[in-house]
């Protein structure tokens, strides 16, 4: 899924040189006489190389599967993570939507961005995702995702956003954003202050991650020349402008804090169960 296009790819050159991305009908075909096979009460799983939501003839490929309970899909092409619960506004016929799973790149952006120690480049994607792959679990007719970052903990699921230091009159006014790399619209995330209190709910966002377009915008800095070379040959490729990112959550700090040090926990519950923590350290002064 990640590499080239292959003769088992939706991607599909034209004679002309172009590309589109769409099923050709020995793999239609193909698929429907495999379906024949497959009793009802089994799950389904596509795998293609460009999100089978931008396939031309999608709907094609989505009335043979009509009917079946059971169906998942998983494509890669975008170099970023998304969950797409696909309706009849985008031309499902059945009557729960249809889970198409948009899978991250190991080579995350293309391998741009600073090198670290083990010479390895960041490859931060462009929705804030960290390179990295997913574990997927099969139990029945049942599945589950998890994401992995590279040269990560299991354990580490999101990146927190807020200010290092804050006035204690403005700790109201004060917003925090989790990106949550394998999040979803059926996930929950909500935040906690210092272990006690109530979980307050995040809402849902479509922005930017702002440690993303922190590094585009530091990206000039590698157009120029020190001792004859090139800064973008030294400290890695520039980032593309980001994307946005739809596994963002956002919320506002609760007032009141007193001066000090808290601990912002932001925990989150993805659609298959799943909970994850993540933590960030907040001075306010």
């Amino acid at each position: 899924m990640g590499g080239w296009p292959s003769s088992r790819s939706d991607i599909c050159f034209e004679p002309d040189g172009r590309s589109s991305t769409r099923f050709r009908d020995d793999q239609l075909a193909f698929v429907k006489a495999y379906l024949a096979t497959v009793p009802s009460d089994r799950l389904v799983v596509l795998m293609m190389h460009a999100p089978i939501v931008v396939a031309g003839n999608r709907e094609k490929m989505f009335r043979l599967l009509a009917g079946r309970p059971h169906t998942f899909s998983i494509s890669s092409h975008l170099h970023e993570t998304l969950h797409v619960f696909i309706n009849k506004d985008l031309g499902w016929p059945g009557k729960e939507p249809h889970h198409h799973f948009i899978n991250p790149a190991v080579s995350g952006s293309w391998w741009v961005g600073t090198p670290d120690e083990t010479g390895i480049p960041h490859a931060t994607m462009n929705d804030g995702t960290p390179n990295g792959y997913s574990l997927i679990t099969f139990e029945g007719n049942r599945y589950r995702i998890r994401f992995k970052a590279a040269r990560r903990p299991a354990d580490y699921q999101m990146n927190l956003y807020l200010p290092d230091e804050v006035e204690q009159a403005q700790v109201g006014q004060t917003e925090i954003l989790a990106n949550v790399f394998g999040g979803s619209e059926r996930s929950q995330v909500e935040m906690q202050v210092d272990g006690t209190g109530p979980w307050l709910p995040l809402e849902q966002t479509l922005t930017s991650d702002p440690a993303c377009l922190r590094m585009y915008e530091l990206g000039p800095y590698l157009d120029q020349t020190v001792l004859g070379k090139p800064l973008e040959e030294v400290f890695g490729w520039k980032m593309d402008y980001p994307s946005k990112c739809r596994h963002m959550w956002k919320g506002v700090l609760p007032a009141g804090l007193a001066p000090g040090t808290h601990t912002i926990c932001v925990r989150t519950v993805d659609m298959f169960g799943q909970t994850w923590n993540g933590h960030r350290i907040l001075r306010v002064r």
